[in-house]
C-alpha cells in the first residue's frame, strides 16, 4: 500500500514529463505561493532564479509533508562573500521503507527509497547597472530500491530592476546537465520569464511566472502574492496553470482550488516562521514549516 502512495506522489508532484525531484516542494515558502515566487529570496527552492540575492546572512530549515510517510526535510545557509552573496542547501525527499521479495514472493528484506541534492549558488550586483546575475551548482542522488544515480546540474540567471515603475523582471535556465558523459532525458532545462511588483495603493508584492521548455513552449506559468498584513505578518498565495493538469473533474471545489497554495509568515526579531498548505488538482493535501534565522 505504501509503495502505490510513494508512485501517487511521484505522479502529483510531476505535474509534467519532467522528473519528480526537480519539482518536488522543498520550502514552505514556495509551496504557500503554490509554486510561484521564481524571484523572491528563497534559498531552499530549487526553482528561484538563482540571481535574487539574500540580504542577510541567514539559516533557514523546512519540512514537507506529504503524509503516509513521505516526507522532505531542508536545510539551507547565506552569507556574503567578496561583494556577492553564498548560499547552500541540503535536500532530503523520503519515501519510506518498503518490503523486497524475490519472484516467488519471499521477503527477502526492506529498502528505503530517498533523493538528495546539494546546492551552492552565488550571485552578485554587476557594477553600475541595476543588474544582478547568478549561477547556481545542483546535485542530485536518486536512490529508488536497486536503482541509483547522480547527476551534476547547473542553473543561471538575471534579474533587472526597473526603477521607474517599481518593478523587477527576470530570466532563469534550470537544471542544465553538466555531465558531458551522462544525458539524462528524464530531467530536461527549462526556462522561465518572472516578473515582481510592490503594487502602489495595496499591501501586496505580486509573483507571475511563465515557464517554457528550451525549444520555447509553453509549459506551465504560476502567479502569486505575499500581503503585508500586519508589521510582522504576510499572507502567502498562489496557483498556477497547473490546476488544469492536475484536474480530474471529480469535484468542483478541486476545480478551483487545486494547484494552489496558502500560506502565513510570522516574524519576530531574527526569526521568521511559516506555516502553508498546498493542495493538488485532486484534493490531495499537504502541509509544511519553515524557521528563518538570521544571525
Amino acid at each position: 500500500m505504501k509503495k502505490i502512495i510513494c508512485i501517487f506522489i511521484l505522479s502529483l508532484v510531476n505535474g509534467q514529463t519532467q522528473y519528480s525531484a526537480v519539482n518536488s516542494f522543498f520550502s514552505s515558502t514556495s509551496l504557500s505561493l503554490g509554486g510561484a515566487g521564481y524571484l523572491s529570496s528563497n534559498l531552499l527552492s530549487l526553482k528561484n532564479n538563482p540571481a535574487v540575492e539574500n540580504d542577510e546572512r541567514l539559516i533557514t530549515t523546512s519540512i514537507i509533508n506529504y503524509k503516509n510517510g513521505i516526507s522532505s526535510q531542508s536545510f539551507g545557509v547565506n552569507f556574503f562573500f567578496r561583494g556577492g552573496n553564498v548560499s547552500s542547501s541540503l535536500k532530503n525527499i523520503s519515501y519510506g521503507t518498503f518490503d523486497k521479495y524475490d519472484e516467488n514472493k519471499i521477503l527477502k528484506g526492506t529498502y528505503q527509497s530517498s533523493e538528495n541534492w546539494f546546492t551552492m549558488l552565488f550571485s552578485k550586483d554587476v557594477k553600475n547597472l541595476p543588474l544582478k546575475v547568478g549561477v547556481r551548482y545542483e546535485h542530485l542522488f536518486s536512490q529508488l530500491e536497486d536503482y541509483f544515480f547522480q547527476v551534476p546540474f547547473i542553473s543561471i540567471g538575471g534579474k533587472l530592476y526597473i526603477s521607474n515603475i517599481n518593478m523587477d523582471i527576470g530570466i532563469s535556465v534550470h537544471e542544465i546537465n553538466i555531465n558531458i558523459h551522462q544525458s539524462n532525458s528524464m530531467i530536461n532545462p527549462d526556462i522561465a520569464f518572472s516578473t515582481v511588483k510592490k503594487l502602489k495603493h495595496l499591501p501586496l508584492e505580486l509573483y507571475i511566472d511563465l515557464i517554457v521548455d528550451k525549444k520555447l513552449k509553453f509549459n506551465e506559468v504560476f502567479f502569486g502574492g505575499i500581503f503585508n498584513l500586519k508589521q510582522n505578518m504576510q499572507l502567502y498565495i498562489g496557483s498556477s496553470s497547473r490546476k488544469l493538469i492536475q484536474n480530474n473533474n471529480s469535484k468542483f471545489f478541486n476545480t478551483i482550488f487545486g494547484a494552489s497554495g496558502v500560506g502565513i509568515n510570522y516574524s519576530k526579531d531574527l526569526t521568521s516562521i511559516n506555516i502553508g498548505s498546498y493542495m493538488y488538482g485532486t484534493g490531495y493535501l499537504i502541509s509544511g514549516l519553515q524557521i528563518n534565522i538570521k544571525f
